[in-house]
Parts: C-alpha cells; structure tokens; sequence
C-alpha cells in the first residue's frame, strides 16, 4: 500500500494533470470565443467575414484570458482562509465543545479523537444546519488548516459507527492530499464559470440599451458568452469528475482499513441510497467534488464527481443486494460500534517494539487501535483539564501551564514573567491548573495541546499576539533546550498560524537531498543533544541518523544547534519534496531510538519535527 509520503507525490502529480486539464479547458473557450466573435461581427456588419483573423483572435484570445484568469483570482483569493472558506460559503455553523448539543458533542468527540490517534491537528468542525442530506467533506490546503464540515442530515440520520465511517472517509482525504487539490480546483474553474456570469451581465444590459440602438451587438455577445460559459462549466466537470473518482474509492478502501469496520461507512453509503445527499445550498456546485456523497444532480454519468453508489457498496461489501435499507437514524452509540475492534479489516503497521522503521510506516496511518489509544487516553485526562483545553480563555492558561517547569527557581521567574505580561485571570487561572497538570501522564501532554486548538484558533489576535510572544518566553526561561518546551512551541506555533497570520502553502522548492544538507545536519545534531546526555550516545545518536540519511557530515557543537538556528533550518525543510521529508524523518527516529527506546519525550520532539513538516505523525504504540 502507498504510504503517506507516496500519497503527497500522487497528489502532486495530480496537480500537473490538473493544470494540463484547465489549459485545455481554456484553449477551447478561447476557440469557442473567437468562432462566436467571427459569426457576431457577421451578423452585425452584414459582412462576411474572414473565418482566420489574425487581431480578432489576439483580441479575443486576450480578454478570454484575462476574464478566466480574473474570475480564478477572484476565487482563489475568497479561499485563501483555508478550509473555514469553504465551510462559511456552504453556510457552515462552527461548533464549539461549550455550547454543543448532544448531538454535535459526539461528532466533536469522535473528530477530535480521531484527530489525536492520527497526529493530525484537532480540526474546526462546521455543521451545515439546514441540510438535512446525509453529506460530509474536508476542506482546506494543509492540515493546519484543514476543516470538517458536517450536515445536519449526518448528525442526525447516522449512528456513531457509521459517522465514524464517514469521518474516516473525510480524514483519508486529509493524508492523501486532496485537500489541497480540490481547494485549488475549485478557484480554478470559478474562472470558466466566470465567463457565463459576464455573458449574464452583458445580455441583461445590452436589453436594456439595444431598444434605443438596432445595432447594439451586446446582447449577443452575452448570450454567446452564457453559452460558451455552460460548456465551460460542462468542462469543469469533466475536469472534477478526471480527478475526483478514483480518489472516492481511495478514500472509501482507507476508512474501511482505519476503521476495520466495513460496516460503518457502507452502512451510511446506503442510508444516502436511501435519504439523499443533494445539498440546497447555491455554492454546493461550486464544491461538488469535495463531498462524502454527491452534493448536486449529474444528468450524465460521464459528469458525475462521485462513482456511483451501488458501485462504492459493493467495493466494500461484496455481498451487497442492492437493498437501500436506511435502518436506525438514532446518533445514539449503537452496540455494534463495539464490534469495530473485532473486525480484521485491512492491513495495517504490524505491531511489535516501536523502531524508525515502523514511525515512518505509521505516518499519515490511522487505525482502530489507535483510535481506542486516543479514546483511553481522553477518558483518563482530568475532566477539568479536558474542559479548560475546549474553552479559549482556560486554553491559554493551560497552555501557559504545561510550560511551567518543575524546577522552582525557574517557576518563580515564568510565574513572575506570567504576571508581567498577562493578565491576572489569565494568570490566576494558570495557577489554578497547575496542581493537575503536575500530574499528567508524559504521554498526556502533546494531546492535550492538540485538544486546545479549536479553543485557541477563536482567541483575538491580540490575544494570540500576547500568546505566542509568552510562549516563547516560558519555553526560554530556563536557557536550556528542553524535548518538550521545543515540542510544544513547535506544535502550538505551527498549526495556529494559518488562523492569525495566514495559510501558508510551501513550495517544493528542494528536490536533492544536497540542497539542504546543511538544514538536516542542524536538525540531527540537535536532536542528537535533546535526546541524549552522554556523550557518546550524543554522537552513536547522530551517527546512526547521517547513516539512515546516507549524507555524510561532521556533527555540530552544541552552541550552533540553538532555538534560532533549528527554526531556520525547519522552515527551509518544510519547501522538501515528500521523499526527502521521509528520509529526514526516518533519520530523526533513528538517532532517538539508537538506544532501543523511545521514550515519550522523544515522542513529543518527532511530532515537533513532524508537525513542522506538515506531516502528520500519530502516538507510537
């Protein structure tokens, strides 16, 4: 099976093809546009008129060009906020854990307990409140980013098996990259749509002008226009449908082997056989090819985004008799939920002790066992930490509270620190959170600030302006590089800048592993250093990692591996081609189990490092 690094190539490629598809798409309107200039001009000078001219077609060639290319823009920068875009423009609601129902408090918790066992950052989740349509979709161009979006008809018709189904389906296309395509897709082809919406505007005011000019060709020039813009949207759905299915079934096959449970997402393939999965919205055309289902009506199968759906159930139940039965629409937790971890399902890692081998094979991978890991670890967390990480103001107190260190000279300077650059509830609340953060489970605390990012994500930015200058602070209060102080800077800072500073989408920049030779030694010889205190494990450490990267180079001292220095040479690692993020990742694993342990302060430093690259990096088990 492609791992998730392969998945990101795949994805890449894809986005070639897509370019290579809407070139066409737009050669052909170009064409389409020209021949009806030809026929216009005709008509209107009762002329004939060359069928080849050479400035008509400059002329035409260029306003077609420059219409598309506007109409592109135009929609690309109205998603340029990401995933929450597409959920805002669809009339998503955003849900918050405080004032949830107990309808919606269920599917946050299962997101967000699926977000955890799979190292991807806890999502916004939107639910569509008045589409009451069985439909889902996942939104945005990293996962930092990425939102869920949810119908009300889910939330409601679903059990908990099956919505866990669908959400599995939605977090496949997070790992495979089709988030990204898809949101590029559909800025793309607003802009052969944009051709209509002119032809629209044209034929509704030349109506107005032509009753006082006979010779006003306006009107048809936008009927033309309306026309060559309906084959235009003809050809984006051609263009969706190209890309689109295959990864549907992709994305099914995944949830049935994160899931192992068949049963789950083709139970909710047939209660959309027998409910619907057409939304009401206006914009749902626009993000057809982003639903679990198919969110609008295809009069042609050639057109469809989605497979069709006997199809999709039969893939995952063999046995499947065409029977739509649309059964228990309770979202209450069903008894055969349980039956998830009994199943075989697909493959999956195989278990066994935690080796670099087996971290970068869990990459991008979700299954049952780590989901119940996540759910265990959840229902063991101190419930008024788990309340404080869904609130925003308690977020930033806890999130403070985790880098408070246990030294106490160092507590008193970052409390003293605290009080001078926060407020006094911010801070009384810090203190109040601190006795049952001491005593946290290690392997507690990076979940636990993945929990706090929906919360944090609805702070002010003046709030997060204060927030991100503290934690930086905190984490350098003591002067030393700390495994989880870096850890926690790196997950907190990276996975909220999208939020308050802007999605960020890297370039892949550097292909060869020599480009950035220097960055990786940086890395490596600084993880080498956190993760060992003997010297000589310090460099078995680093060695056993220039092994795995197979990049021969003399390790650094410490004073040139410091916080500035690894923040650098991270942002550069992050413009990498998924290959040579694999190999630094594997080269990462290696030096912190070059004793045989990782233990869970190296964890929290790999999804740091994981978290920088973009690449999702679930608990080790």
């Amino acid at each position: 099976m492609v791992d998730f690094f392969g998945q990101q190539d795949q994805a890449r490629r894809k986005s070639g093809r897509l370019v290579f598809y809407f070139v066409v798409a737009i050669i052909l309107t170009g064409i389409l546009v020209y021949g009806a200039m030809v026929l216009i001009l005709g008509f209107a000078t009762k002329k004939p008129v060359p069928i080849w001219n050479s400035e008509l077609f400059m002329w035409s060639s260029a306003g077609t060009l420059l219409v598309i290319g506007l109409g592109s823009l135009f929609k690309t920068l109205e998603l340029s906020a990401g995933g929450k875009a597409i959920a805002e423009m669809l009339g998503g609601r955003l849900l918050d854990q405080p004032h949830a129902s107990g309808e919606e408090r269920k599917l946050l918790n299962v997101v967000e307990e699926m977000a955890i066992a799979s190292g991807v950052p806890v999502p916004d989740v939107y639910l569509l409140d008045h589409e009451d349509s069985i439909n889902a979709f996942a939104a945005g161009y990293t996962i930092n980013d990425a939102v869920i979006g949810v119908t009300r008809g889910c939330l409601q018709k679903l059990n908990r098996s099956e919505l866990q189904g669908v959400m599995a389906h939605e977090f496949s296309h997070i790992f495979n990259g089709d988030m990204k395509l898809n949101q590029r897709l559909t800025g793309w082809i607003h802009g052969l749509l944009f051709i209509a919406i002119l032809g629209r505007i044209m034929l509704q005011f030349g109506h107005v002008r032509s009753s006082n000019n006979k010779n006003n060709i306006g009107p048809f020039i936008g009927l033309a226009l309306m026309v060559i813009g309906g084959v235009g949207m003809l050809a984006g759905r051609l263009i969706k449908a190209a890309i689109s299915r295959q990864r549907e079934f992709l994305a099914d096959a995944s949830a049935v082997q994160f899931t192992r449970n068949p049963d789950g997402i083709s139970g909710a393939l047939k209660k959309i056989g027998g409910f619907s999965s057409k939304l009401h919205s206006p914009k749902a055309e626009e993000a057809s090819h982003m639903f679990f289902g198919s969110g609008v009506s295809s009069f042609m199968s050639a057109f469809a985004t989605h497979p069709p759906l006997p199809e999709r159930i039969k893939r995952i139940d063999p046995a499947f008799d065409g029977n739509m039965d649309v059964g228990e629409s309770s979202m209450v937790a069903d008894e055969g939920s349980n039956l998830v971890s009994q199943l075989s399902g697909g493959a999956s890692p195989a278990s066994g002790p935690v080796t670099a081998g087996r971290v970068v094979q869990q990459i991008g991978w979700l299954d049952q066992e780590h989901i119940d890991y996540a759910h265990n670890l959840i229902d063991g967390l101190p419930e008024e930490l788990v309340a404080a990480a869904h609130e925003p103001f308690s977020a930033v107190s806890l999130a403070y509270g985790l880098l408070i260190s246990p030294n106490p000279g160092t507590r008193r300077g970052q409390l003293q620190f605290l009080g001078n650059n926060e407020s006094e509830a911010i801070v009384v609340e810090t203190a109040r959170l601190l006795p049952a953060i001491e005593k946290l489970d290690a392997r507690s605390r990076v979940p636990l600030v993945e929990m706090c990012l929906p919360a944090l994500r609805q702070i002010a930015q003046s709030q997060y302006n204060i927030f991100r200058s503290n934690v930086r602070a905190l984490s350098e209060a003591d002067r030393q590089i700390d495994l989880f102080e870096f850890a926690l800077e790196k997950i907190l800072i990276r996975h909220l800048e999208p939020t308050f500073i802007g999605v960020r989408e890297f370039p892949i920049r550097f292909k060869r592993l020599h480009q950035v030779e220097e960055e990786c030694n940086v890395i490596l010889s600084a993880i080498a250093y956190m993760s060992h205190e003997d010297d000589a494990e310090v460099a078995r450490a680093y060695a056993k990692a220039i092994e795995a990267l197979d990049a021969p180079s003399q390790q650094l001292p410490l004073q040139a591996c410091g916080l500035g220095a690894v923040d650098r040479a991270m942002m550069r690692l992050a413009e990498c081609s998924p290959e040579i993020k694999r190999l630094m990742v594997h080269a990462c694993a290696e030096s912190v189990a070059v004793d045989g342990v990782i233990r869970a302060e190296e964890t929290e430093m790999l999804r740091a490092v994981c978290a920088t690259l973009d690449v999702p990096c679930p608990p080790l088990l």
